[in-house]
């Protein structure tokens, strides 16, 4: 019993190491612990982070392989991501009680495996998210839509029939126009300058070096 008590803990000790390490590496890069956001910024970036995250998994719409962070570091915050720090503990709260070992399950998948990506920290890079990142976090997100489809489908039938048809045309059909976007490196770059420019701030940001 004590081996099994020291092997514990030794393995929360190499683990907690290991999380260390990695985040001193990465915020020693280029210098961006210093530049990076300030701490009371970080929260709202934080769930942003979380709901981008969680949204494109479900929907995964204007997908790029570079995502621009929502303000710079020095900018103000936004008021609508202060609206998501207002809003997202009452989910959560109402997730707890649903006392659904099921829905906590594919909830806390998904929160542990994208936890230490959520810009908490800086992850020394010029994306707000990435998508890679969600690999392994979204099969407790697919987990979810199929219980959820499970359970609308329990109790009526047709209107889920419905629903899934619909999710899967959608998909299918998003996935065909955007195989345009994403013909070649050209196409793609030239949409995400495309998003770039029509940014609020842009005119600000042509002015960072």
């Amino acid at each position: 019993m004590g081996k099994k008590r020291l092997a514990g803990k030794n393995s929360c000790f190499y683990i907690i190491c290991s999380i260390r390490l990695d985040h001193h590496r990465i915020t020693g890069l280029s210098g961006y612990g210093p530049k990076f956001h300030p701490w009371y910024q970080r929260l709202p970036l934080g769930l942003y982070t979380l709901v981008e995250y969680f949204t494109k998994c479900i929907f995964p719409i204007n997908l790029s392989y570079l995502y621009p962070f929502p303000f710079q570091n020095g900018d103000t915050v936004p008021w609508w991501m202060w609206l998501q720090v207002l809003f997202i503990p009452f989910i959560a709260w109402y997730l707890f009680l649903l006392k659904d070992r099921v829905v906590h399950f594919g909830v806390l998948f998904f929160i542990i495996h994208i936890a230490l990506v959520l810009n908490i920290t800086s992850l020394a890079r010029h994306s707000v998210i990435a998508d890679r990142y969600t690999y392994i976090a979204g099969i407790g997100i697919c987990f979810l839509v199929v219980y959820g489809f499970q359970y609308l489908y329990s109790q009526r039938k047709k209107v889920a029939l419905f629903a899934g048809t619909v999710y899967l045309v959608a998909l299918i059909g998003y996935a065909h126009v955007y195989v345009h976007v994403w013909k070649n490196a050209y196409s793609v770059k030239e949409r995400l300058k495309t998003t770039i420019e029509s940014r609020a701030d842009f005119e600000e940001l042509k002015k960072i070096k």
